[in-house]
């Protein structure tokens, strides 16, 4: 109901030196989290969080449930 994940997108498709920096945190994460899905996911979360709050403002109301 949030559409972060959809909002989240186009915010790296509409700037790709964030979807670079991603990627990057990505990578690094990956090799200090091999073994650990949760932690891994959970390092993510505040830059993902962090990008979707400024693509909800910046594409606002780009998502409504129908």
């Amino acid at each position: 109901g949030d559409w972060n994940e959809l909002y989240f997108r186009d915010y790296l498709l509409k700037y790709p030196h964030v979807a670079d920096e991603y990627g990057n945190l990505k990578s690094a994460l990956q090799k200090e989290f091999k073994h650990n899905r949760d932690a891994y996911t959970a390092a993510k979360t505040d830059f993902i969080m962090k990008y979707s709050h400024i693509a909800k403002q910046e594409f606002q109301g780009r998502y409504k449930p129908e």
